[in-house]
This record gives C-alpha cells, sequence and structure tokens, in this order.
C-alpha cells in the first residue's frame, strides 16, 4: 500500500472521528460547568476559588500552576528576545565596522522588533492572567 493511500485512509478516519470527540469534549465541558467543577482536574470548586483562565473556569490550585506555567515561558521569551536584540546588535556593529551598508535596516528592525514581541507577549499574557471569576 502507498504511503499517499494511508494518508487519505487516516484523514477519512479522523474526519469521520472528529465530530463525535468534539461532541463528547463539548458535553463533558457543560457538565462540569454545570456541577461547579474545576476544567483541569475535575475537582469541586466552591464559590470563593473560582478562577477563570483562557475562557475556562478552574480551581485555585490549576490556576497556581497555570500562572507559574505562563510565567515560565514569559521569561523564555525574554531571554530569547535578549539573545536576539544582543545578537542584532553584534551584526549591526560588524557591519558597521566592515563599512557594509547593505542590511543595517534589517538589524535595526531586529532590534527594535525583539523588545517589542517580549513586550507583546507580556501585555497579552498579564491580560489573559487569572482572574476570580464572578458570579
Amino acid at each position: 500500500m502507498s504511503v499517499i493511500a494511508v494518508a487519505v485512509a487516516v484523514a477519512i478516519a479522523a474526519g469521520l472521528a472528529a465530530p463525535s470527540l468534539l461532541r463528547r469534549a463539548a458535553v463533558h465541558r457543560l457538565r462540569q460547568i454545570r456541577d461547579s467543577c474545576c476544567e483541569r482536574c475535575g475537582a469541586p470548586i466552591d464559590s470563593g476559588a473560582r478562577f477563570l483562565i483562557e475562557g475556562r473556569m478552574v480551581c485555585g490550585a490549576c490556576a497556581g500552576r497555570t500562572y507559574r506555567r505562563v510565567r515560565g515561558v514569559l521569561w523564555g521569551v525574554v531571554g530569547i528576545s535578549a539573545l536576539g536584540t544582543l545578537a542584532a546588535c553584534v551584526a549591526v556593529w560588524a557591519r558597521w565596522q566592515r563599512g557594509e551598508p547593505h542590511g543595517l535596516w534589517l538589524d535595526g528592525m531586529l532590534i527594535l522588533g525583539f523588545p517589542a514581541v517580549a513586550g507583546f507577549s507580556i501585555v497579552a499574557a498579564r491580560r489573559l492572567g487569572p482572574r476570580r471569576a464572578r458570579g
């Protein structure tokens, strides 16, 4: 059997199975919301410890874990952005020393772009961070 035939068979099987799996997940999520359960771990939530993270109602423990995970990822984004900015600065300095004006605009865009990406990521994470759920 050829690779293309296997890929087509897998795609057809996934297309047939997807609606029932999505429906089952939606019913499970609605049941958890109705029963006031955490949507991540399934533990019952009392009214004072509900948090809304990424559109999901979660308990305090899951909110803390998610917040720590996001904070770790953000430190990674900041580190990669700092290294990229430093590399772009070194590239600008090296081109300036060799007298090559071609590409300096690209390096300048990288110097401005890396911190902008890090800043936008931090702002987005702050806006989507754990919030106490109303009601």
